[in-house]
């Protein structure tokens, strides 16, 4: 027998250099059998990569292998767990799984204002969990939808949507970190006797308002930057070397390039590089020409 007792998800998105999800799953199973099959994610083979399972309470990592969407683990002997067993005769077994989702379902703007994600997993409650976005996103509205599915023989298919804000928002270093729990009337629906359950989360992710200022200071340096440009070509004699563009120009430069290297996201990125190549490109000429 197998009981799913409590699950959380904790999940790290990654869009570049490529796209990534890093899971972190806890998982609570009362127990009598020495191996468990558990699902795990669609086309799980192909995606997931980096596989480690560890046994919380037993202390050491445990073998497995993949049999299509699941998991068999072995558990080994039970008795060598620290746990007694309950009246049924089940032990409580948590897992600690830690794995990568290569090439998840993130729908990425091509004008690069962040992106759109959605996840679904089957057989599990998702009691709580949490999402953590790469360095200058945010989530749209604070808002994680979840959709529940309870597919029941012989029946339709039943689904409740939530749409809550997230329960609490943190910084995990650079990056903003959201944490939400679901409600116990859902976890009652999915725990419906005789009928399997899945959820999907998904939710959008946006640039901060604050980046939108960099990248609009970055194409008033590039307006400007043109129109040097077009005074040089056409030989402008009232044009004269700025030192105060020049300054302006160098630390705008340091600043994209300091947020970049620490791996945050702006917004209309493409075009922000374009501006600082034509920015390099105007201040070499005006240090060459007219310094």
């Amino acid at each position: 027998m197998i009981k799913l007792l409590s699950d959380s998800w904790h999940f790290e998105d990654h869009i570049r250099p490529s796209k990534g999800r890093k899971v972190h799953l806890i998982v609570d199973i009362a127990t009598d059998e020495r191996v468990l099959e558990v699902p795990l994610l669609k086309d799980m083979e192909d995606q997931v990569i980096g596989l480690k399972i560890r046994g919380v309470n037993l202390g050491r990592e445990l073998t497995f292998f993949i049999k299509k969407d699941h998991l068999v683990i072995d558990l080994g002997d039970l008795n060598a767990w620290t746990t007694t067993p309950n009246r049924d005769g089940l032990y409580k077994v948590r897992l600690d799984l830690k794995f990568t989702v290569r090439d998840p379902s993130f729908e990425i703007s091509p004008w690069d204002l962040g992106y759109d994600s959605n996840l679904e997993v089957d057989g599990y409650l998702l009691e709580k969990g949490s999402v953590t976005l790469p360095p200058g996103l945010k989530i749209k509205d604070d808002k994680i939808g979840v959709e529940t599915i309870l597919k029941c023989p012989n029946e339709k298919h039943q689904s409740v949507f939530l749409n809550p804000p997230a329960d609490y928002i943190t910084k995990k270093g650079k990056q903003k970190h959201y944490i939400f729990v679901m409600e116990p009337e859902i976890r009652r629906i999915m725990e419906m006797d005789g009928c399997n359950s899945s959820i999907k989360i998904c939710y959008q992710a946006v640039n901060e308002r604050i980046y939108y200022i960099i990248s609009i200071i970055g194409f008033a340096l590039l307006l400007v930057a043109i129109l040097r440009f077009y005074g040089i070509v056409t030989g402008d004699p009232n044009l004269q070397f700025d030192i105060r563009f020049l300054a302006a120009s160098v630390g705008f430069l340091g600043l994209i390039m300091g947020l970049v290297r620490e791996g945050y996201e702006l917004p209309l990125r493409r075009m922000v590089f374009v501006s600082i190549l034509f920015l390099v490109v105007d201040l070499g000429l005006e240090i060459i020409l007219l310094k």
